[in-house]
């Protein structure tokens, strides 16, 4: 099975049970400074874990240290 969700603005499907360290993993960012908006709310790194729900609007945006600023990708 699979969830829907949308990804920065775009539809997008994972498989069922896909956490948010999976998603930056699949997109090849797991090694990259990056902040994670979910529904608008943003997720303090040890929230990754959880798992991408159907209908989430997803937001990942390259951190920029030392800034209040977040680049969206």
């Amino acid at each position: 099975m699979s969830v829907d969700f949308t990804l920065n603005g775009e539809p997008s499907t994972m498989p069922q049970g896909t956490h948010l360290n999976g998603l930056l993993k699949e997109l090849e960012l797991n090694n990259t400074p990056v902040t994670i908006k979910v529904n608008g709310k943003r997720l303090m790194r040890k929230d990754w874990q959880q798992a991408i729900q159907a209908g989430d609007r997803i937001e990942i945006g390259l951190s920029i240290p030392h800034s209040c600023i977040t680049v969206p990708m």
